[in-house]
């Protein structure tokens, strides 16, 4: 998770070739619409997570979209429900936003 944050807040880092983001390897962008104008740039971090970076000149805000292989079909049949259990708990909290919502809080200010 620590690098989805670091994705988003060097988005424009990472969206000019830098030798910074180098390590990670570079994934198809997304089908785009003619009419689409943005910039898309998806990677796969060394920790597996793969980070769709898009860059809209047009937008005040920056967008990362992050893509866990696992969810509810990757549940075992003796834990059903799991995956959405830890999804909710990305949002319940955690020891650098320990309130709840506090990192959807973080996210809207910035």
């Amino acid at each position: 998770v620590d690098s989805v944050y670091k994705s988003i807040g060097t988005l424009e880092l990472a969206m000019s070739d830098s030798k910074e983001v180098n390590d990670a390897v570079e994934q198809p962008a997304p089908i785009q619409g003619k009419s689409d104008w943005r910039n898309f740039r998806c990677l796969e971090l060394k920790n597996g997570v793969t980070v769709c970076l898009v860059h809209d000149k047009e937008s005040k805000t920056t967008a990362a979209a992050a893509v866990v292989k696992a969810g509810a079909a990757s549940d075992p049949r003796t834990i059903s429900g799991i995956a959405h259990f830890a999804e909710h708990m990305c949002f319940l909290g955690s020891e650098k936003y320990p309130g709840e919502n506090e990192y959807k809080k973080y996210l809207s200010q910035h």
